[in-house]
């Protein structure tokens, strides 16, 4: 891509000196402008000459030798066949000109050419894990080229080998090239990368140094010098005037744009598979882990269940025993209810174990199948987004727009990878907090800039309410603390569709007391006692929202400042959360 944009550098620098190419005085020639001029070009040569799909003339040529016959006010008629046809029909004087073609020795006996508007690279083009790195490397090897192109010329002239594989164009060479019908194809750089990318060749690219550069002119008949200096005149005039410059800009600024935007998209995707692979790796190995710990705690309950059975049976048979010794029956039987006493005890204990297993593995799986969920999501998101960038025709805004979407997604799977970190360091004890003096009204006044964006778009007001005297001093961890609370107003957010969200702080003796309030859709008053608990989403309508770990993470941080979080929630009217940190704490 950087050889191709220093070659439009080159173009760009040989057009600001056009000067350089002008002829030198000369008398003027007679010409007859009511004169219809037949210019023929290459019907399949994009982006210079081609028909469209209605079949008419198009390209960069074209527009220029329009502009020209406009400024010089000639009458021409353009016709576009075979590059063969084309040059015949030159050399034999069936046409008057050719809109493009490549200046050489050669040619200049047959033909006349213009100043140069354009100069162009010829590079080698292989398929991949070819041994052919440079142009000597094609000695007796099968070579693909179009009829009488330079490149076709340039392999002739050099004698390298006689196995020459002809094609009608450009396009079908490089299609024959990804077939395997040769060993390799000399075309212009910049159209075969082109074609390349819109044919969606993926096993094939140029190789080595450019071969040859060459200057890309008009043509006319042998000797037609009339015509030849209006041609030079017009395009000099052109030149000048800007109007070249801007048809120029018409036609491959918009490549050199799309090959930028396909670099940027390459670029996006291998961060984005980068990003991914690292959290399905380490989300993989969380969760072996997890079931190993659940298994293990299984096997734990398992085996004391089994050791109390072993007990309960020695008591019975104990029981059976005392009750043969008649002398101490009423003993024995105080002692016995005693023993059952403890038996049913024990029995409620483990009854109670069992169900606190089984109600932390279902917590667990339903955490598991949530978080698969949670992932999966903006997987989905990056991938489809991903792969619709991919396709052709898409304009720069839904592009941009496409991009957004797959960077939303992945800050997403980051923060979902920072709250299993924080819930892992929290249960090893590895969390340390450190305690400074923090200003209250800074934090709040913050967390204000960062949620108006997000109230905003939901159409919500966010209301900040906190002591109107001055700046209030607290010791204590200013990012645990602003962790909570972004905590419990993204929730508010999250939750809230319609009314306000109101968050502050207020005064109280020793201890400063947070609070959030939504209008939100509430919190089932069976749910409010748990809604701190680990893996527990605080709802019982089969919903998936969220990991469960953010108010769990929340309270175990409180709880570090050496504070205390509750909630108070009624359906349909909004929910309301406290913590308190202490005023000053060392």
């Amino acid at each position: 891509m950087n050889k191709l944009l220093c070659s439009f550098s080159l173009v760009v620098l040989l057009l600001l000196g056009s000067d350089s190419f002008a002829q030198g005085d000369e008398a003027p020639y007679q010409f007859d402008k009511q004169k219809v001029i037949v210019v023929g070009g290459d019907y399949n040569y994009p982006p210079f000459e081609y028909l469209n799909a209605k079949g008419e003339p198009e390209g960069f040529n074209i527009d220029l030798v329009r502009a020209l016959a406009r400024e010089m006010g000639l009458q021409i008629k353009i016709e576009l066949k075979s590059w063969h046809e084309v040059r015949n029909r030159l050399e034999t004087g069936k046409i008057d000109a050719i809109v493009g073609m490549f200046s050489t020795p050669e040619r200049d006996k047959k033909v006349d050419f213009t100043i140069p508007h354009f100069v162009s690279s010829y590079s080698l083009f292989v398929r991949n894990g070819s041994d052919i790195k440079e142009f000597e490397d094609i000695r007796n090897r099968k070579v693909i080229l179009q009829l009488d192109d330079l490149g076709y010329d340039y392999v002739k002239e050099r004698g390298l080998t006689d196995k020459i594989i002809i094609k009608a164009n450009w396009a079908e060479i490089l299609k024959s090239l990804a077939r395997g019908e040769g060993d390799c194809a000399i075309v212009s750089r910049i159209q075969g990368v082109l074609f390349i990318n819109d044919l969606n060749l993926t096993n094939i690219h140029a190789v080595g140094q450019p071969i040859l550069q060459q200057k890309y002119c008009a043509a006319v008949r042998e000797g037609n010098a009339s015509l030849l200096a209006i041609l030079n005149e017009g395009l000099s005039t052109l030149k000048a005037t800007g109007e070249y410059n801007a048809i120029y800009e018409k036609w491959f600024g918009v490549y050199e744009e799309k090959l930028v935007s396909r670099a940027n998209l390459v670029r996006y995707t291998v961060w984005a598979i980068i990003i991914l692979g690292s959290i399905i790796l380490f989300v993989g190995v969380w969760i072996k882990l997890l079931r190993r710990q659940v298994r293990k705690k299984t096997l734990e309950l398992q085996l004391e269940l089994k050791e109390r059975m072993v007990t309960e049976q020695r008591l019975l048979e104990n029981e059976q025993q005392l009750v043969a010794q008649n002398e101490e029956y009423e003993t024995l039987n105080e002692e016995l209810n005693e023993r059952n006493e403890i038996i049913k005890k024990i029995n409620e204990q483990l009854i109670l174990a069992r169900e606190k297993a089984e109600e932390s593995n279902r917590l667990k799986s339903a955490f598991l199948a949530n978080m698969s969920h949670e992932i999966r999501t903006p997987m989905n998101g990056i991938v489809g987004f991903s792969s619709l960038l991919t396709r052709k025709g898409i304009s720069e805004d839904k592009r941009l727009q496409y991009f957004a979407l797959v960077n939303n997604n992945a800050q997403r799977l980051l923060t979902l990878l920072n709250d299993i970190l924080d819930i892992s360091k929290i249960e090893t004890g590895q969390i340390v907090i450190t305690k400074r003096p923090v200003l209250l009204h800074d934090i709040f006044a913050e967390l204000k800039t960062l949620f108006h964006p997000q109230a905003e778009s939901k159409q919500l007001e966010l209301i900040l309410k906190t002591p109107k005297y001055e700046q209030i001093e607290v010791i204590t961890d200013k990012q645990r603390l602003f962790q909570v609370l972004a905590n419990l107003v993204g929730n508010a957010l999250k939750f809230t569709h319609s009314g306000n969200v109101t968050f502050g702080f207020e005064l109280q003796n020793n201890f400063v007391l947070c609070f959030v309030k939504d209008t939100g859709r509430g919190i089932e008053s069976e749910h409010l006692e748990s809604i701190f608990d680990r893996f527990n989403q605080g709802n019982s309508n089969g919903s998936n929202d969220g990991t469960g770990l953010g108010l769990a993470i929340a309270k175990s941080l409180v709880e570090m400042l050496g504070g205390a979080i509750w909630a108070k929630s009624v359906m349909g009217v909004g929910s309301e959360f406290y913590f308190t940190i202490p005023l000053n704490s060392n």
